[in-house]
């Protein structure tokens, strides 16, 4: 499975400022809330799609955006994955997926959904659901993680 480690919230509900976000560069970080938002989501969709290709994968392959469980989802972290799934729905090279903890995976797949739709797309997105509890894996199916619409899970 191709996953593309992006922005995460870390447990922050900041709305990230220009000067947190040139604050976060100086000291040399790459991945920080305060680098949240849609026009990060759209470069990085533009970054994943990129490596994607370079790595040789085939046309349609789902690119899964890794978002790692938040309390609370901040609505610049929702900004950022619904535009990274836009753009790659716009490229059309590659399918986005999402890597989710169970815990936050009703609400971005709602936004997910809702990017496909606004797309056009009628295909369900590919969700990868993460929880340790509830299911073994001798005798689970991905739906029984707590999701619908889980097709893979961990």
């Amino acid at each position: 499975a191709v996953i593309y480690v992006g922005q995460q919230a870390w447990g922050r509900t900041t709305n990230p400022t220009g000067a947190q976000a040139e604050r976060a560069r100086r000291q040399g970080k790459q991945c920080d809330a305060a680098f949240m938002g849609a026009a990060q989501g759209r470069a990085e969709a533009d970054d994943a799609i990129a490596k994607t290709a370079a790595e040789g994968f085939a046309p349609g392959t789902v690119i899964f955006l890794d978002v790692e469980r938040m309390e609370r989802v901040p609505q610049a972290m929702r900004d950022y994955y619904r535009a990274w799934t836009a753009r790659v729905l716009e490229d059309g090279r590659f399918r986005p997926g999402v890597y989710v903890h169970k815990h936050n995976a009703r609400r971005v797949y709602d936004d997910v959904v809702a990017e496909f739709a606004a797309a056009g797309v009628s295909e369900e997105p590919a969700f990868w659901v993460a929880s340790g509890r509830g299911f073994t894996h001798a005798a689970s199916t991905p739906t029984d993680v707590g999701h619908r619409f889980t097709t893979m899970w961990q």
